[in-house]
Formats: structure tokens, C-alpha cells, sequence
């Protein structure tokens, strides 16, 4: 069970040239897998916005479709797995689902970065040379350059002595240095975006905290948006803007952080707060954990795809999905019965 960080809400500050322009727009977008079983609809129609300097936090257990959706945004779906079957992936009106490999490859790592789930830096390098390596495969810099600017960014995510430690090998870093090390790798070509996929994973909670904390410190003083992708909406309250909420390839619900967490309109969502706690150890009343399974994406279920296990299901429910439909300032839902409701208050 992991707990929520106690982080003061982060103020946007954005560029007067692009404010009202998104910096990435996703429409519609489709993936799919393939399986032994049949066709996994991995992403089924999502849609939504990141603006320049703004904190996304995607939210929801494991197989919603977060990574896939990450993924297909970077053009890494591996070919023979599956493939991105419909949609647009607009990063500042450039498609990327159609630019030529080569122009994805320039965009991908320089304009857009992402940490991984679980990533490995190599074991039998120094740190110094993984990250000037990235540095000279984007720009033309000399050896010396790419290194003494691997240092500054070491620097820059507080590893002390970064001259010094820049020349150890991983396994001479604790986990959550490493895990600096690859926020500075992330970040070194200061991209307009950075996508982390469960960069807390495996980390104690005090360690989570302070790495969350230097991705906020980053993000301002490089200026760039973040996609925070992650299973525990614990941790996105104080570190993102808005959270999106998927369940079973889609989105169910969107909302400014705040409003998510005083008045969450879908009882999918109202089920992931009941799993998180919070520092000081308190735990909200009356949350209950979502028992039962997720659908499984190759033959969802009728209707609405969290029915099966949500205890407010109707008939209706169960014969048509719901439509994602305005209920309160920039928060939607795809609930029927959202409007109105306080899920758990009863």
C-alpha cells in the first residue's frame, strides 16, 4: 500500500507564446496488441491535453492502458506485438502517429523524454559516459563538452559531488540514486515534455517523496510539462494539475486534482482512493477497495467496463456504456449516474 506525499500543489508558469496551445494533444487513440487469445484493445479512444509547463497524472491498476497509451505516443509500440490502429498523437500540431521514422526519432529523446517503468542503466559503464553519450547523439558536442554537461545535470537532480561520482559504476549508487542518474539522463537534452511511468516504483515511501519532489524541481527549472503515469493516485496530490482516470483501455473520468480528490464522480475512481493512505498515517472513512478483477481487453463486457465490479451498478450499466459528460468545472466523467452523486458519502 503506498501513501499519499505531503507536497504543496505546484503552480504552473507558462510561456505567453503558447499559452492556450497545447503542447501535446491525443485524439482518439487506438491501440492494439495481439495474443494468442485474440485481440487486446490495449487503448480504446482516449483523448486529452497537456499544456506547456502542466502536470498530467495518468491513474489506474495495472492493464488500464497507461504504458500503451505512453508508448503509442512515442511510436515504441514493438511491431510485433501490436500496433497503433487509430487516433492522432499532435505535439505542437505535428502528428506524430504520421512524421517519418526519422523525424519521430529527432522528436523522440530530444522534444519528448520518457522515464520507464523499472529501467536498468548498464551496469559495466559510468554514469558520466550513459548520459554524454545521450547528450552527443543530439548534439554536436565534443567528448569534454558531453561530459563536464553529464556533471551539471547530475548536479542539477542532487547528486553530491557530481564530478566525483559521475566516474562510479550503478552499482556504486543506492537505488534511489540511481534513480537520479536517470532523471538526469531523462532530462540532460531539457525536453518541452517528460513522460514517467512509475518512477517511484520499488522506492520506499521517504524515498518517493524526494524523488517526486526533484521532478517538480527539475520541471521548474527547465520549464518542461509532465506526464506522470502511475497506479496510485496517492501520490499525485501534490505533485500534478489535473488527473485523467483510465479503466479498461479507457478514460473515465478527468478532473483538476482537487476536485478529483473533495468530489470523485465515478466509483472507479472512488475505489483507487479507498487504497491509498497518507503520511501522517490516517486513513479517509469509508473508502472501500474495489474487489474483483479487471475486464479483460479482448472481450470487455457490455456496457460499462467497471459494472462487473462496481456495487452501485444498474441495468443500465450493464446494456450501454456511458458517455464522458460535463459534471462540475473541467471535471467529466463516464458514469451514468455521476451527476449528482458523491460516491462513499452514503
Amino acid at each position: 500500500m503506498r501513501q499519499t506525499t505531503s507536497q504543496a500543489q505546484p503552480t504552473v508558469t507558462v510561456d505567453a507564446s503558447t499559452a492556450g496551445r497545447p503542447l501535446l494533444e491525443v485524439r482518439d487513440l487506438r491501440t492494439e496488441y495481439r495474443s494468442p487469445s485474440g485481440i487486446v484493445r490495449a487503448v480504446d479512444g482516449v483523448s486529452f491535453t497537456i499544456n506547456p509547463g502542466e502536470v498530467l497524472a495518468v491513474v489506474g491498476e495495472s492493464g488500464c492502458g497507461k504504458t500503451a497509451t505512453a508508448l503509442s505516443i512515442l511510436g515504441l509500440i514493438p511491431r510485433h506485438a501490436g500496433q497503433v490502429v487509430g487516433g492522432q498523437v499532435l505535439f505542437e500540431g505535428e502528428d506524430l502517429l504520421s512524421v517519418r521514422a526519422e523525424r519521430l526519432r529527432q522528436i523522440r529523446g530530444d522534444r519528448i523524454a520518457m522515464i520507464f517503468q523499472e529501467p536498468t542503466l548498464d551496469p559495466v559503464r559510468r554514469i558520466g559516459d550513459q548520459i554524454s553519450e545521450v547528450l552527443r547523439a543530439h548534439r554536436a558536442l565534443s567528448h569534454h563538452d558531453a561530459w563536464n554537461q553529464a556533471v551539471e545535470f547530475l548536479g542539477l537532480v542532487g547528486i553530491p559531488r557530481a564530478a566525483e561520482r559521475a566516474r562510479d559504476y550503478p552499482h556504486q549508487f543506492s537505488g534511489g540514486m540511481r534513480q537520479r542518474a536517470l532523471i538526469a539522463m531523462a532530462v540532460a537534452l531539457r525536453p518541452d515534455l517528460l513522460i514517467a511511468d512509475e518512477p517511484t516504483t520499488a522506492l520506499d515511501v521517504t524515498i518517493q517523496a524526494q524523488i517526486l519532489e526533484l521532478l517538480l524541481e527539475v520541471r521548474r527549472s527547465l520549464g518542461m510539462a509532465i506526464l506522470l503515469i502511475t497506479h496510485d493516485l496517492g501520490i499525485v496530490a501534490g505533485f500534478a494539475e489535473r488527473v485523467m482516470v483510465m479503466y479498461g483501455g479507457r478514460k473515465v473520468e478527468e478532473a483538476p486534482v482537487r476536485s478529483l480528490y473533495r468530489q470523485p464522480k465515478h466509483p472507479y475512481t472512488w475505489g483507487l482512493l479507498g487504497c491509498t493512505t497518507r503520511l501522517d498515517g490516517n486513513r479517509r472513512d469509508r473508502l472501500p477497495q474495489i474487489t474483483g478483477a479487471p475486464p479483460s481487453l479482448i472481450s470487455p463486457p457490455t456496457g460499462c467496463r467497471f459494472a462487473p465490479r462496481c456495487p452501485h451498478a444498474q441495468e443500465l450499466c450493464r446494456a450501454s456504456y456511458p458517455a464522458l459528460l460535463e459534471v462540475g468545472d473541467r471535471h467529466r466523467a463516464a458514469c451514468h449516474f455521476a451527476e449528482g452523486e458523491e460516491w462513499g458519502s452514503s
